[in-house]
Formats: structure tokens, C-alpha cells, sequence
């Protein structure tokens, strides 16, 4: 019964397997997608860094529908405080990994499930890599939102699961660099990091998401001054497409640093 019920979890949290992404304008990110493509194929583990509003989630989301698209088994799991729990984590991971097709790891996973708790975290972790490597299916998980559970018992639990997995890979989306021991991925040449900066719009794609809204000059001016930074240029779309303006009072930096404080630092 229990199972079922894990079974029926993502009808209950539609956000809890798969992206939610707010209504604002987006351009395809041609390099970073290559470049995940790339990495997912070559690494373990992947982790994309940025500040709220710098177009993690954005970025995943696009790459998720680009996977699916070439029958990559790509499973999308949004952390919550509750996944700092080792239990809920692997559950969640099982529920994710039913949800993307990839359902004989899915059941080796809730099949280890019951163990978590009655060993130590490390012996958990074998028993899931054991798993997964016997179900042959190679998938990935996206863990967006990390930083949520950072710090906590997961961080081992992941370090172990990489160093003993032959068939996973992990794309972890955070505010943060993961607490996780790297050492051993970065000599294996199993880590990879898409950083703030890798995250920021080039010209070309500030161009695209105003098109033949704005002139060329504007868009080269704006990206000159905000490096590019994806919620100043979403910032810049919205006012585009508010009626009036949106800019009541104060120039368009004042504005923009209380549209970074309130929609974004506060959430």
C-alpha cells in the first residue's frame, strides 16, 4: 500500500517532478544546453551555481525537454526541507525515476528504501548504486533546488552513491556549492560546475528575448551594463509588457534593484 501511494505521488505534487517556471520570456541557451549534453555524457555529476533569478531552473527545464525529445531517461526531482531526511531523498528519487520511464531502478530504489534508516547512510548508498548499476537503465536526476537540504545527510549519502554508481548521473541545480566531498569526483574527472557567470546572457540571446521589440543599440546597452544577468534582462522584458511601462518612479536601476529585492531575495 505504501508503494502505491509513492506510486500516485506525482498526480498529488505536479512541481515536485518536473519544473515550474514562471510566465516570462526565455531564449533557448544553444551553448549551455551542448555543453550539459556533453557533460551528462562524460560526468557523474554536474552542478549548475547561481543566485536566485539567474536562470537555474530555466536552463534544466529547457535541457529536460531536450532529453526527452532524443529518449534520454531524465528524471526531475524539486527538494524541499523534507528531503533532508535520507528516507524521503531516496523515495523521492524512486518516485522521480518512475515518473521519467526508468522503472526497474525505480523499484530497486524503493526496494532499498525500507533499509534506509536501519543502516548507516554509507551502507544505504552502496545498496542503491548496487541497484541502479543492476537495472541497466543509465538515467539521470535533476535535484533542483539543493540548497534546501545542503548540509545535511544527503551530502554523504550522494558522495557515496557517485563513488560506487556505474550507471547514474546527477545534474544538482543550488544557490550554493554543494557541501559534497569533490575531491575524489574532481580526480576522476567526473565533476563538472556551470557557474553565476556561465549563467549570464550573451548579447545575441539578450537580443533575442526582446526581438524587434527594442533596437539592437538598447539591447547591447543593457547587456553592457547588467553583464548579461538573466533577471535584469527579464526584469527589463516585464516592463516591455506591462501596460504603461511598469516604471512609476525613480530611474530603471532603482526599480530593478526592488524587483531583485522583493521577487527574488525574498523568495
Amino acid at each position: 500500500r505504501k508503494h502505491a501511494e509513492q506510486a500516485q505521488a506525482p498526480t498529488v505534487l505536479p512541481y515536485r517532478f518536473g519544473p515550474r517556471l514562471e510566465n516570462s520570456a526565455t531564449v533557448p541557451r544553444k551553448e549551455l544546453l551542448r555543453f550539459l549534453t556533453e557533460a551528462s555524457l562524460l560526468n557523474q555529476l554536474i552542478v549548475v551555481r547561481g543566485p536566485p533569478g539567474s536562470g537555474k531552473t530555466t536552463l534544466l527545464a529547457q535541457w529536460l525537454e531536450l532529453s526527452r525529445k532524443v529518449d534520454r531517461p531524465v528524471a526531475w526531482l524539486t527538494l524541499d526541507a523534507a528531503d533532508a531526511h535520507a528516507a524521503t531523498m531516496v523515495a523521492g528519487m524512486a518516485d522521480a525515476l518512475e515518473h521519467a520511464g526508468c522503472k526497474a531502478t525505480a523499484e530497486r530504489f524503493r526496494a532499498v528504501t525500507l533499509e534506509v534508516g536501519l543502516f548507516a547512510i554509507s551502507q544505504a548508498a552502496r545498496d542503491l548504486a548496487a541497484a541502479g548499476n543492476a537495472a541497466n537503465e543509465r538515467p539521470i536526476i535533476i535535484l533542483d533546488r539543493f540548497e534546501r537540504i545542503d548540509g545535511s545527510p544527503i551530502d554523504e549519502l550522494v558522495s557515496c552513491l557517485l563513488h560506487h554508481s556505474t550507471s547514474l548521473t546527477l545534474v544538482i541545480a543550488s544557490r550554493t556549492r554543494p557541501a559534497i566531498p569533490l575531491g575524489a569526483l574532481r580526480a576522476r574527472n567526473q565533476y563538472v560546475e556551470i557557474g553565476p557567470s556561465d549563467l549570464n546572457l550573451t548579447p545575441l540571446e539578450a537580443r533575442a528575448v526582446f526581438d524587434a521589440d527594442v533596437p539592437e543599440m538598447y539591447t547591447r546597452r543593457l547587456h553592457l551594463e547588467t553583464s548579461g544577468e538573466a533577471v535584469a534582462v527579464g526584469f527589463a522584458r516585464r516592463v516591455l509588457d506591462t501596460p504603461g511601462g511598469g516604471l512609476d518612479t525613480g530611474s530603471w536601476r532603482e526599480q530593478l534593484g526592488e524587483y531583485y529585492r522583493t521577487e527574488v531575495l525574498d523568495s
